[in-house]
């Protein structure tokens, strides 16, 4: 995939639907993460408990620019948040961003991290909130 400033980009999405896999199917843990698809779609539904929960995904990625884009659907008046961070293969943090809501029932956002050189990469999806938000 091509970005608009020409270095190559892989679009991480979380897309809302109500009807997608349950998150409990993806890795807890950093030491085997879930492979992110070939199409670059991460989805599901909160887990049960509204504590913080961090999913693990390994993506291989070339030197460039990763375009990430994130959202969430839940009901209006419920807490609920989405982290993403994105570690590079030596297990530091490049950078992150987050989406909250309280009263709203959705959020989304992009952003553009740079991608310095090739290997495989870490993405943490930290959710907290109740499990009708997906």
């Amino acid at each position: 995939m091509r970005c608009p400033f020409g270095r190559t980009a892989l679009a991480v999405a979380l897309i809302a639907v109500v009807s997608g896999a349950r998150a409990e199917g993806f890795s807890t843990s950093a030491v085997s993460p879930t492979p992110v698809a070939p199409i670059g779609i991460i989805t599901g539904n909160y887990p049960a408990s509204d504590a913080e929960t961090s999913f693990y995904f390994a993506v291989d990625l070339k030197a460039g620019d990763l375009a990430a884009q994130m959202s969430f659907l839940g009901r209006p008046g419920k807490d609920k948040s989405l982290e993403f961070d994105l570690k590079d293969p030596k297990g530091k943090l490049v950078s992150y961003y987050s989406i909250m809501s309280g009263l709203n029932a959705n959020d989304e956002a992009t952003r553009i991290f740079p991608v310095d050189s090739n290997g495989r990469y870490l993405i943490v999806l930290k959710t907290k909130g109740p499990e009708t938000t997906s």
